[in-house]
């Protein structure tokens, strides 16, 4: 049986995702085991992750037997293509359930990735160019963001828009001060 411990990988989400792949599952109860579509992947995606998750549980609890000399790089390398294989097989089998194409996403991601970062610290003032920008939103324009992004060490000061449009593209437009 595997105890599967993942940093940042939320009970909400897995719900959410079991939601979304139509696996019933007990409320509050979701794990990932239950959301891996067959024996197959089980077997691909657990075993890697439930190693380096003992590993960790031993470190952390104190509980490591002591240490001895062995080949750390080699067995570093190994557990981490392991890991990788097991998460290329979880992206994949979750691709293939929901029907997404990988190539698209990681273009989308790297995309997002890009966007300004608002200044939560300086909000949008009246006189700003860009304090009636939400009026855009309507048919075709989902949402309006505005706000002044985080500058860059040296950078200049600029204002952001950024436009989502109903199909889920978006863009965004940068005033330089």
């Amino acid at each position: 049986m595997y105890k599967l411990i993942i940093d940042g990988l939320s009970k909400d989400a897995l719900k959410k995702l079991a939601d979304v792949v139509n696996v019933p599952v007990k409320a509050g109860k979701a794990s990932l085991r239950e959301l891996l579509s067959s024996h197959a992947v089980r077997r691909a995606v657990l075993p890697p992750l439930e190693h380096v998750s003992e590993r960790r549980r031993l470190a952390g609890h104190n509980e490591r037997p002591p240490s001895q000399s062995f080949r750390a790089f080699e067995e570093f390398g190994r557990d981490i293509r392991s890991v990788v294989a097991a998460i290329e097989a979880l992206r994949d089998d979750l691709a293939e359930r929901l029907n997404v194409d990988i190539a698209r996403c990681e273009e989308r991601a790297s995309a997002m990735a890009s966007l300004p970062i608002f200044d939560e610290s300086r909000p949008i003032q009246p006189n700003y160019a860009i304090a009636k920008a939400s009026q855009m939103e309507g048919k075709q324009v989902a949402r309006v963001r505005g706000g002044e992004a985080v500058s860059q060490l040296g950078g200049p000061e600029m204002e952001v828009l950024i436009l989502e449009f109903s199909d889920g593209s978006l863009m965004t437009l940068e005033f330089f001060q």
